[in-house]
């Protein structure tokens, strides 16, 4: 009998930052700013509002996506053993460890990693990968939370 080790090749995926993530914080942020609008506030404070949830925007902007930070992870990189390598903006590559707080779901895998630095996290979207390649990153990591429990 044959046995399929495909699962346990290496997986290396860029990161990228794909429409879905800007359109969301648009959507997200855009729907406050409208209900602000729609609620019976005073207009100067659904105007400070405003500015409160434009800047929030801006912010989550600049924190989650790679085009502005260059600290997220730029490609991440699941050796054979199970170790984590993140690479980021700048070219360099760390270890990383997995926090067991992953969201693994068949359109969206949301990761956080413990670094020297601090915590990066890498949102990757069903739409931008091969799902070849998505679908063995989805059973390796169900299959070591599986081992952790």
């Amino acid at each position: 009998m044959i046995q399929d080790n495909s699962f346990m090749q290496a997986i290396r995926l860029p990161v990228n930052e794909g429409p879905w993530a800007v359109l969301y914080l648009i959507t997200i942020h855009g729907g406050a700013v409208v209900l602000l609008f729609a609620t019976g506030m005073p207009w100067q404070l659904q105007l400070l509002c405003c500015v409160a949830v434009t800047v929030h925007a801006g912010h989550m902007l600049a924190q989650y996506s790679p085009r502005f930070s260059r600290e997220l992870p730029r490609e991440l990189l699941l050796t054979p053993a199970g170790d984590w390598w993140l690479t980021d903006g700048d070219g360099n590559a760390c270890r990383a460890v997995l926090k067991p707080d992953a969201f693994i779901s068949p359109p969206l895998v949301v990761l956080r990693f413990q670094v020297e630095t601090g915590i990066r996290r890498a949102v990757i979207v069903a739409d931008e990968y091969n799902t070849d390649m998505l679908r063995r990153l989805r059973v390796r990591l169900l299959n070591d939370v599986n081992r952790e429990s």
